[in-house]
């Protein structure tokens, strides 16, 4: 989080009004339950880094959860309601010291504050439902991490006892794909005890599209097997046209290697 250009009544602040104003923001992000470390890069500006929930936070609500497909950890880290309310306690003290700056956290994602006007959780509503995961696992923001008393952390799996299932693939074409590999399974298993070489590739997720991934993987030869081909299904129509994929890759993607 950076605070810059601070300013008071129109002129430069002093070093001791900056270094209060540096202690009022910790002492109230400690009372709503964070904590965090501070320097002052400058004279007129502010930097508090690794803001995470503080003891008696975890004491009275418990950790947060992360909820994405990376294995449901607890954590200090900030959710995005917690993020909310530490942009909103930063904008309270500057507006209670009266002090004009460009304030803006996690790397620019949330604009704080612009001179006087503060920003609310409305201006940060694009980044609530953004991809902060990856393709093939996608997390969103505003589920990233969760306290352990909201509804979904306490009905799962890991904190009431049962064995967590594992994730599948929640497309068709996910689907399809892992069936195929959990079908290719055993005659991967006997290639490699009797010795024989196995074809791997090494792709890079840049190169993927969102078409048919047997296709990219295997290329046209994915299709003799394939249920969908010839159907309104087929997710690589465009790809048996051309060669290529959405990227302008040729299929299949990857350097072949042996096993």
């Amino acid at each position: 989080m950076e605070i810059k250009g601070i300013r008071l009544c129109g002129e430069r602040p002093g070093k001791p009004f900056v270094y209060r104003l540096e202690n009022a923001i910790l002492e109230r992000m400690t009372d709503a339950g964070f904590e965090a470390h501070s320097s002052r890069p400058t004279s007129t500006s502010i930097r508090i880094q690794n803001v995470r929930l503080n003891v008696m936070h975890v004491e009275k609500h418990g950790y947060n959860i992360h909820l994405g497909g990376y294995g449901n950890r607890r954590g200090c880290c900030l959710g995005w309601k917690d993020w909310v309310r530490v942009n909103n306690l930063v904008n309270d003290v500057l507006d209670e010291w009266g002090v004009w700056a460009h304030a803006f956290s996690l790397h620019g994602w949330f604009q704080i504050r612009d001179g006087m006007k503060a920003y609310t959780e409305a201006d940060w509503e694009r980044w609530k439902y953004h991809n902060v995961g990856s393709m093939m696992h996608p997390v969103l923001s505003v589920e990233q991490w969760q306290s352990e008393e909201h509804p979904r952390c306490i009905k799962h799996p890991r904190y009431n006892g049962e064995k967590p299932q594992r994730r599948k693939p929640p497309c068709p074409q996910c689907q399809h794909v892992y069936a195929l590999m959990q079908e290719q399974a055993p005659e991967r298993k006997l290639a490699k005890e009797m010795g024989a070489d196995i074809e791997v590739r090494t792709i890079k997720q840049s190169d993927m599209s969102s078409e048919c991934w047997m296709v990219q993987f295997q290329g046209t030869a994915a299709c003799e097997r394939c249920e969908y081909k010839g159907t309104a299904d087929c997710g690589g129509k465009d790809i048996l046209k051309t060669g290529e994929n959405a990227n302008g890759k040729r299929v299949p993607l990857g350097e072949a290697g042996k096993v």
